[in-house]
């Protein structure tokens, strides 16, 4: 399953947008609660399917997928929120 984050950030005009970002994108996983940041990073930046990341976790598949979603929506909200937050 392909994230939706991109279409959140908008088109992009050239590289330096990219950097910011990611800047942006990281700020938000680092607000996140630990079990739905740890689903995030599993998921999208290991690769890993649903089930491995529940066995990695020790939760149920439904769990990892309730953690992601709820995650993809903070961040989501956190990036109309705070654009330009880089901390």
């Amino acid at each position: 399953m392909k994230s939706k984050l991109p279409t959140v950030l908008g088109p992009r005009s050239d590289h330096a947008d990219e950097g910011g970002d990611r800047v942006a994108v990281m700020a938000a996983l680092r607000k996140l609660p630990g079990r739905q940041r740890d689903a995030v990073a599993l998921r999208y930046f290991a690769d890993l399917s649903v089930e491995d990341t529940a066995t990695v976790t020790g939760c149920a598949p439904g769990t990892v997928k309730a953690l992601t979603h709820q995650a993809l929506a903070a961040i989501r909200i956190r990036l109309r929120e705070e654009p330009d937050d880089g901390e």
